[in-house]
């Protein structure tokens, strides 16, 4: 299983493998719908890697807050206190998710130096109960959402 769970909209599906790439580069290992099992219920299989899972990150965008499977993928990670989200585009988030801070990607390209992309590596670090994922982390960049 994964450290973590990540919950995106297949219109946003680029940007999440962008994310998938920058952890695991840093040694993170995620999952994501791309690793359903064919041929299987995919209801149970989302339900059972979200049990597993260390952490969620939440990549919100004008679709993911329009999905109620993203919002309900989210819903399961709040529960748990385990939520990492992340904003691709800036959007209204409906409540409860509204009143997390969310790490504002808006404007990342996959660079290391990005101040709210460390900001998530931090949250993911405490999450997972590992040191830093990154060496150099300046003051992060974060964006409360309304």
């Amino acid at each position: 299983m994964s450290e973590v769970f990540i919950a995106y909209k297949r219109e946003d599906r680029r940007r999440a493998e962008q994310l998938r790439a920058f952890l695991h580069e840093r040694g993170v290992s995620t999952w994501f719908d791309a690793e359903l099992e064919i041929g299987v219920e995919w209801r149970p299989q989302i339900a059972r890697q979200i049990d597993c899972a260390e952490s969620m990150i939440v990549c919100w965008s004008r679709a993911a807050c329009a999905s109620p499977h993203v919002r309900e993928e989210a819903r399961l990670g709040l529960a748990r206190g385990m939520l990492a989200p992340v904003l691709f585009e800036r959007c209204e988030i409906a409540p409860p998710f509204g009143v997390v801070t969310a790490a504002d990607l808006s404007d990342w390209r996959g660079e290391a130096e990005h101040a709210a992309a460390r900001a998530l590596l931090v949250r993911l670090a405490a999450l997972l109960g590992r040191a830093p994922l990154s060496d150099s982390i300046p003051s992060p960049a974060r964006r409360r959402v309304h």
